[in-house]
C-alpha cells in the first residue's frame, strides 16, 4: 500500500529521508474458542470477522532510530459473516494489514504536502 500507484519506495536499509516501519499485531481476542471447526454439533458456525485485535506502528527516523510517530489501537479484523476457517481467518489478518497501509500512506501524503 506503501508503495503502490508510484508511491513510497520500499527498501531494506538506513539512509537519509528513509523511515523505518514496524506494524505488529500485539493480540488477538478470538470471536470463537481456539479449537473449534466450522461444522459443530452440525451446525454450521460463521462469525463476524477473526476476533478484536491490537496493533501497533512504530515510525522511526532509520539513521538515529529515534521514535517520530506511535499508534496503537484496537481494532476488529473482518467486516463480513464468513465460514469459520483458516483461511478467511488469514483473509482478515491480510486485510487488516492492507487497510493500516492505507491509513499510514494517507497521512504521508497530508504530512508530505504540508
Amino acid at each position: 500500500e506503501l508503495s503502490k500507484d508510484g508511491g513510497y519506495a520500499v527498501v531494506a536499509e538506513e539512509g537519509e529521508d528513509v523511515l523505518q516501519l514496524e506494524i505488529e499485531f500485539l493480540s488477538i481476542t478470538p470471536y470463537i474458542k481456539p479449537g473449534t471447526s466450522s461444522e459443530a454439533d452440525g451446525h454450521v458456525i460463521s462469525t463476524l470477522g477473526s476476533g478484536d485485535v491490537v496493533v501497533s506502528c512504530e515510525l522511526r527516523d532509520s539513521n538515529t532510530g529515534s521514535l517520530l510517530a506511535l499508534m496503537e489501537g484496537e481494532r476488529q479484523i473482518g467486516t463480513e459473516y464468513k465460514e469459520l476457517s483458516r483461511e478467511n481467518h488469514i483473509e482478515n489478518l491480510k486485510e487488516t494489514f492492507r487497510t493500516w497501509g492505507q491509513r499510514l500512506r494517507a497521512r504521508m501524503d497530508a504530512a508530505r504536502a504540508e
